[in-house]
């Protein structure tokens, strides 16, 4: 009702675009902060409308490169990653896009760079702690993965838990194929059981995988 009375007004303008932003219309939110800075004739908020719509900005071109890449037009979604990188250069969002982009291509050079960076702009960016985890893990390289858990802070590792634990499992898994074909390994053989139920994933298919192997080492109680 407001805005049909007061089309002009710049604060409804703005609410209007902060709320457009917020539920992930970016390009409508565009629209609204574009026009509360033209019709608001208080310049000392120019300097607010310039960072709203360059944020609005930031995310139009970001949903633009997340519909191309799912299309399969993966240059054209580079180009646009890479747009919003260079409007908003401290927002990770584009880091990532743009490593998972090259995890995908084979160049894990390039990938680990760009989670890094993700992950030095915002230390919590889920998707980056992943992506530097993810890139070692496609090179089959498990174990170097999770040294780099060791420089993850206790917050970094809890966003990536279920990564951990799956990479730990499949650890403690291999050491169990080797300890099992030697009968002098037997207190090795319990004790990475042990580990294996003191891990107690969260993930019911993690927890699966624990009983399962539990069970083939005839620990069908701790298995339940």
């Amino acid at each position: 009702y407001a805005m049909s009375t007061r089309p002009n007004d710049p604060q409804l303008l703005e609410a209007t675009g902060k709320y457009y932003l917020r539920i992930g219309e970016s390009e409508q939110a565009l629209l609204y902060f574009k026009r509360a800075a033209y019709f608001d004739e208080d310049p000392d908020n120019a300097t607010k409308y310039q960072s709203l719509v360059r944020t609005a900005q930031y995310w139009t071109y970001i949903d633009r490169g997340d519909q191309l890449v799912e299309e399969g037009n993966i240059q054209q979604g580079r180009a646009y990653y890479s747009k919003a990188q260079i409007l908003l250069p401290d927002n990770p969002q584009s880091y990532t896009r743009l490593a998972n982009l090259s995890l995908a291509e084979g160049d894990y050079l390039v990938a680990s760079a760009g989670f890094r960076m993700a992950k030095q702009k915002d230390p919590l960016n889920t998707a980056a702690l992943r992506g530097i985890l993810d890139t070692y893990v496609l090179q089959q390289q498990p174990e170097i993965a999770l040294q780099q858990v060791s420089s993850f802070t206790l917050e970094q590792q809890s966003l990536v838990r279920k990564e951990i634990d799956a990479l730990t499992i499949e650890q403690l898994a291999r050491r169990l194929e080797a300890y099992t074909s030697s009968e002098k390994s037997l207190h090795l053989v319990q004790q990475t059981l042990d580990m294996l139920v003191a891990l107690n994933p969260s993930d019911p298919w993690l927890r699966k995988e624990v009983a399962d192997l539990l069970v083939g080492h005839h620990q069908q109680a701790q298995a339940d």
